[in-house]
């Protein structure tokens, strides 16, 4: 009396190929490594897709006691629902140091994007060099 062979059904296979317990079936092989590079590619787009880059402040301009800083030739690289308000999309660092994001307010004219501070962020903002700041955020290079 001979064992039989069970049946089993895999999911992941697309309808033209059924499992079999045999492994020498190449269009089997051939299946499962597709979807292995399909599955693998689908994590790399949501890495990428969640992708945070750090930029350094091209200018900074004081007057008074806020600031402004302004990366060169830079854009926003938006999800597919944009939000209301583009400080969503940054981050500002002052010396390590996280600001809000009710303290600037941010504008992309076309070109550059331009972060303007509305309250003081500093004691001694004359000491503040351009290094001093990094921005994070959704932000490419035009």
């Amino acid at each position: 009396m001979s064992k039989t062979k069970p049946n089993i059904i895999v999911p992941i296979l697309s309808s033209s190929y059924e499992a079999t317990s045999s492994l020498d079936d190449s269009p089997f092989i051939n299946d499962i490594i597709d979807h292995k590079k399909r599955f693998k590619n689908l994590v790399l787009q949501v890495i990428n897709d969640t992708a945070i880059f750090s930029h350094n402040v091209d200018s900074l301009f004081l007057n008074g006691e806020l600031f402004t800083l302004v990366l060169n030739n830079k854009k926003f690289v938006f999800e597919e629902i944009k939000v209301d308000n583009l400080s969503d999309y940054v981050d500002v660092y002052l010396m390590g140091i996280k600001k809000t994001a009710d303290t600037y307010s941010v504008i992309d004219n076309g070109t550059n994007i331009i972060i303007n501070f509305n309250q003081a962020i500093t004691y001694d903002p004359i000491e503040i060099v351009s290094s001093d700041f990094i921005i994070k955020g959704k932000i490419v290079s035009r």
